[in-house]
């Protein structure tokens, strides 16, 4: 699963939550949490970026173009 969660430091990076089986101790999950940037987002929103833009930036977020 992948998570954005909202920042405004410019060197913000991804972490990861790795979710084991506390039985077995195997691998059940991992947890994505990737940083949007908050002064671009609303940058492409309030400087009336196109929808290319604006929908790059979402797929590059997605799914780390």
């Amino acid at each position: 699963m992948e998570i954005t969660s909202p920042s405004i430091a410019p060197g913000a990076e991804e972490a990861w939550i790795e979710v084991n089986d506390p039985i077995g101790g195997g691998g059940r999950a991992l947890v994505v949490l990737r940083p949007v940037d908050l002064y671009k987002l609303e940058n492409l929103i309030s400087d009336g970026q196109g929808a290319w833009e604006r929908g790059a930036y979402a797929r590059r977020l997605a799914f780390k173009d």
